[in-house]
């Protein structure tokens, strides 16, 4: 059993975005809000389900068009107003706790690889992008909690947003097995993964449906090759239909060619305690 402490936050936000396209162009002033803080506290010890810090940061680049998150993204500073850092390392890897997908416009991926050290515990199985609207909401699962007399945090990253350039690429990729409801393959430098939403007949076709989505830049579309008969995929989250068989099949994938812009932000949010 844990607790899981809602704290309320105090508008102490002093954002400092410094952000430039990977082309050097100059980019658009983003706007960070924090828009989540939770403190995750055993009732009693708990090595499975340790304490955690848990933050959840917009970032904001309008007009831009979010795509997805750069693998080099992230968290540099997350620390209490009493110097004691959260970014601790803190035994093993526990499992992916995160809810299920949300629904659009934002649209969410998921991986088990936990959040890590390495990168600032910025979680990479647990992001979602607003696309034309042009934000990217990030999460951080911190293993160390404020000391009891902190007042406020400062968390301060630099994150890699992706964004839509001009143009799109294709790539295909073959022998793509989803008969066992779900699938992951490399493509275009990309890793896309493809879960099963249902299955259900229409007339008399077999018809399977699924989410594909990538760790960082997400496809502009996803199609089995020559299948001329599929019917368009349908205006909830999945983004591909197989007619028949799952097995050994041939994909075409459209990604949009993008652009790189950094945000390096320093935030201050108040813990209401």
């Amino acid at each position: 059993m844990r607790i899981a402490r809602q704290i309320a936050l105090l508008p102490l936000l002093t954002a400092l975005p410094a952000a430039a396209l990977a082309q050097g162009d100059e980019a658009p002033d983003a706007e960070i809000s924090v828009t989540g803080l939770n403190l995750l506290r055993p009732a009693a010890a708990d090595t499975m389900r340790p304490a955690r810090t848990q933050v959840s940061i917009r970032i904001a680049v309008p007009p831009a068009h979010v795509v997805g998150l750069g693998r080099d993204s992230q968290i540099t500073r997350l620390e209490d107003d009493t110097g004691h850092s959260l970014l601790v390392e803190h035994g093993p890897a526990e499992e992916d706790q995160t809810e299920p997908f949300r629904a659009p416009p934002g649209l969410t991926w998921r991986d088990p690889s936990p959040a890590g050290a390495a990168f600032g515990f910025l979680r990479r199985d647990d992001f979602s992008i607003g696309g034309r609207d042009g934000w990217i909401e990030i999460s951080v699962d911190a293993p160390e909690l404020p000391a009891e007399d902190a007042t406020r945090l400062t968390i301060a990253g630099t994150i890699d947003v992706l964004v839509a350039g001009e143009g799109e690429s294709r790539h295909r990729i073959d022998n793509v097995d989803l008969s066992d409801g779900e699938a992951r393959f490399e493509i275009g430098d990309e890793t896309i993964t493809c879960m099963q939403d249902r299955s259900l007949t229409r007339g008399d076709l077999d018809v399977s449906e699924f989410y594909c989505w990538s760790q960082s830049l997400q496809p502009r579309s996803i199609a089995v090759v020559d299948q001329d008969d599929a019917p368009p995929p349908p205006m909830d989250r999945s983004n591909l239909v197989v007619i028949g068989e799952t097995g050994d099949l041939s994909l075409e994938v459209t990604f949009p060619v993008g652009e790189t812009m950094r945000v390096t932000f320093e935030e201050r949010v108040g813990l209401g305690l």
